[in-house]
């Protein structure tokens, strides 16, 4: 498998590569996606909108491979996801995954809590906690690191999910309606915060949502309905 973050060659213009994705639930009674082809770039903050049953977020959970699809192909930076790709590697260090849930253990502290992911790196104690604090300072939270989860607002809980995201330095973040449980401010927060680390440390970010108003946060836009892509458009504004 690539490894961009320590390989010195070029990387391929297309991150992923999607042909023909088909996904059914229910023995084939349900068809969440029929066919979907879709590119997304080295530069690409995509946003993939439409009602509830589109396809969206299951379209999501197959470029994480917490799903398998029934047909169709997904390529990684040229490298297919067939039975010889890493998994379990491409999760851990390729990718950031932010939820609508937050998905933060109770029982950790916020600093606790981003640290998990780093148990899949080489890494010592002391640099997981040097790294740990400087992306809780990068996220405006330094001062919460010894706080539980119980004990930090809607808005620092997505805060903490990003910085864990961001632990293994990861080159795609997929987010699934990440200020789904927020309140307004909190929701312009969190999109200025991915939108920063989009420009400045160039991740790639695909990103579900329903939200017109988050969704021009993004470079580029595709509606969903019925489990195909409808449309494909680039914003021309990437703030709200």
């Amino acid at each position: 498998m690539i490894d961009p973050l320590n390989s010195n060659t070029e990387r391929p213009r297309w991150i992923y590569e999607i042909s023909d994705l088909c996904r059914s639930y229910n023995h084939g009674k349900i068809k969440a996606l029929r066919g979907v082809n879709l590119s997304v770039a080295d530069n690409d903050f995509l946003v993939i909108r439409g009602p509830s049953g589109s396809g969206k977020s299951t379209l999501l959970s197959l470029i994480a491979t917490l799903e398998q699809p029934d047909g169709g192909s997904i390529k990684y930076q040229n490298t297919p996801f067939d039975h010889h790709f890493d998994r379990i590697k491409y999760r851990s260090r390729e990718l950031g995954l932010v939820f609508q849930e937050f998905h933060l253990l109770p029982t950790f502290t916020a600093l606790e809590n981003i640290q998990m992911p780093m148990l899949e790196m080489p890494w010592s104690r002391a640099e997981r906690v040097t790294r740990g604090l400087e992306l809780l300072k990068s996220v405006g939270l330094e001062k919460r690191a010894g706080h539980l989860p119980s004990e930090l607002s809607g808005g620092e809980k997505q805060r903490v999910a990003i910085a864990r995201a961001l632990a293994n330095q990861p080159r795609v973040i997929l987010a699934d309606e990440p200020t789904g449980n927020l309140d307004s401010e909190n929701a312009i927060h969190v999109m200025e915060l991915l939108s920063e680390l989009h420009q400045r440390e160039g991740i790639v970010i695909v990103m579900v949502t329903h939200d017109a108003k988050i969704a021009s946060y993004a470079s580029r836009e595709i509606h969903m309905m019925d489990g195909q892509i409808i449309s494909n458009e680039k914003n021309q504004l990437n703030k709200a």
